[in-house]
């Protein structure tokens, strides 16, 4: 008795070309769901900025909200409305009074209103000269909007905040 290797069958394995076909349906089942991959970091990203843009409008709505009427940030000191502008710093990574520093860049901007009502008329602000026992609302508006004017996302978000306070 002769000790034979027995013939290899050609169904032992994958040939060339089965494996050319398998890798060309798993391309093609890939690029299908790839879209689904960059939607989702599409919407992850915008709502980070969105969640960003409300928490800074509504941070300094509530710190302006909790002063006292008579606190000097919400005293008018000339007109109907107290204005102050505000930067988010790239450089610092913190809020910066005034207009942007050379060397440094804007990644949001913020304006904070303060107006003032009598409670008879709550249409009309009253000017800085009002008596002070006339005063009975302050409106605290925060608006929040970014500096970037484009890219996958769109146009950056912004956002008004609005709260009422009375004596």
């Amino acid at each position: 008795m002769t000790n034979r290797m027995p013939r290899r069958r050609r169904e032992a394995g994958f040939s060339l070309i089965e494996t050319l076909i398998a890798a060309l349906l798993l391309l093609i089942i890939t690029l299908g769901i790839l879209p689904l991959f960059t939607n989702a970091m599409r919407s992850n990203e915008a709502g980070k900025e969105y969640t960003q843009v409300t928490n800074f409008a509504r941070s300094r709505a509530e710190e302006l909200f909790q002063l006292p009427m008579t606190a000097t940030a919400l005293t008018l000191t000339s007109g109907t409305s107290l204005v102050t502008s505000e930067y988010y710093s790239k450089k610092d990574k913190v809020w910066k009074t005034g207009t942007v520093q050379t060397g440094d860049t804007a990644l949001w901007l913020r304006t904070s209103t303060i107006r003032q009502y009598n409670i008879a008329d709550l249409t009309t602000p009253l000017a800085a000269t009002a008596p002070v026992e006339s005063v009975h609302v302050k409106e605290i508006e925060v608006a929040v909007t970014g500096t970037r004017t484009s890219n996958t996302l769109g146009p950056t978000k912004s956002l008004t905040v609005r709260l009422l306070k009375s004596l």
